[in-house]
């Protein structure tokens, strides 16, 4: 068999392509491993300051069964509390806990809903939100307690491109959170019934999308500042908290913390893909209340599986973020607002079970006295 040579400079420039060859691809590979986003998660929420909180019993009468939000207006304390309720939202005086009416009937009528995914209170306004029904009620607190008959106003939203989740009023329109990237967030005028300035970004928690949306959907709490200048979301399973800015009635991401690394399970036959926490989910935000310049959350900050022997923290963070100071009370919270002048109120149960209604204050240390 014939043996050929190849002259000097034909071997030079088959070396010199062979390297440039590699080189692209060598590019090529380094560019797609850097645009890929690796999530450092912090694994713990550590406050700088604890304070330990009395509870100051003002209603443990009431019959609560799930009180899922608690809100303040003026002198008012407001309940949302539908599991086997007839009525779904309660009302008591801020200064002593006297129970004043309840309202929000459940049903299909004018005015009821039957399932409620968000609540939210701004301006004097309880905004209430049935997904199955695309139904938003919002119920005028002045007119209800003076029993005037048109104390509440329904809005539909038609021709929606997904599932919405939530509805929070904002000076007349309605943020709306939708559970795919057709619609994330977005604006609802519902005078002309149109979506402005929708939002589709989302934290890449998977590489799958679907999976990567129903993580920031599943059980996420959606919350607006008294001021309307801040809206945060922060996840049930794993702990992620989003802060936005609203400017000109658009979200611009300001900050997001990945506090715990989400360990989930899926719902068998969902389509989209629907993710649903597992023995090993590390579960994240219980509740979250805003006020302009403090997020407060009950961070459970561990596994599922330990959940009956332990209790969620209330933690307060700055306006980034940030883990300021934890409070420790006798009593298990589910829900809590915080007063214009940071005094702390809650809805929770004691070791015996008990549910009632408190002001929490700084506990006196007797010693010092």
């Amino acid at each position: 068999m014939p043996v050929f040579y190849l002259p000097a400079c034909f071997k030079e420039l088959i070396r010199m392509y062979i390297i440039k060859r590699i080189g692209i691809i060598s590019f090529i590979v380094f560019c797609c491993q850097c645009s890929k986003h690796t999530i450092e998660y912090e694994g713990a929420i550590i406050p700088e300051q604890t304070e330990h909180l009395a509870s100051n019993i003002l209603n443990d009468t009431f019959l609560f069964s799930w009180p899922k939000d608690l809100m303040i207006l003026d002198s008012l304390l407001i309940v949302h509390d539908s599991y086997q309720q007839t009525k779904c939202f309660h009302i008591f005086r801020k200064s002593n806990g006297e129970f004043l009416k309840s309202f929000g009937q459940k049903g299909r009528g004018p005015g009821e809903f039957m399932d409620i995914n968000s609540v939210n209170n701004r301006d004097g306004l309880i905004t209430v939100y049935d997904p199955n029904y695309r139904k938003i009620v919002v119920f005028d607190l002045v007119d209800l307690l003076q029993n005037q008959e048109s104390y509440y106003q329904e809005f539909i939203i038609p021709n929606a491109p997904n599932f919405i989740k939530q509805a929070l009023y904002y000076r007349n329109n309605f943020i709306l959170k939708g559970n795919t990237d057709k619609l994330r967030y977005a604006f609802w005028d519902p005078s002309s019934q149109t979506f402005h300035s929708v939002y589709n970004d989302y934290p890449q928690l998977s590489e799958d999308r679907e999976t990567n949306w129903s993580l920031t959907d599943y059980g996420v709490k959606v919350r607006l500042s008294p001021g309307g200048n801040t809206l945060v979301a922060a996840t049930y399973i794993g702990g992620i908290l989003e802060i936005f800015n609203i400017d000109n009635n658009c979200l611009k991401l300001k900050n997001i913390r990945y506090f715990f690394e989400p360990r989930y399970g899926y719902a068998q036959g969902a389509k989209p893909r629907w993710v649903t926490t597992s023995p090993e989910s590390i579960i994240g935000f219980e509740n979250v209340f805003l006020t302009d310049d403090a997020i407060y959350g009950l961070v459970w900050g561990g596994e599922k599986s330990k959940m009956e022997t332990c209790k969620p923290q209330l933690v307060r963070f700055d306006q980034n973020g940030n883990p300021v100071k934890s409070y420790t009370l006798d009593d298990t919270l589910e829900s809590m607002a915080v007063d214009n002048d940071g005094t702390i109120y809650g809805v929770g149960y004691d070791s015996n079970g008990r549910y009632k209604l408190c002001r929490y204050t700084p506990k006196t240390d007797k010693k010092s006295l």
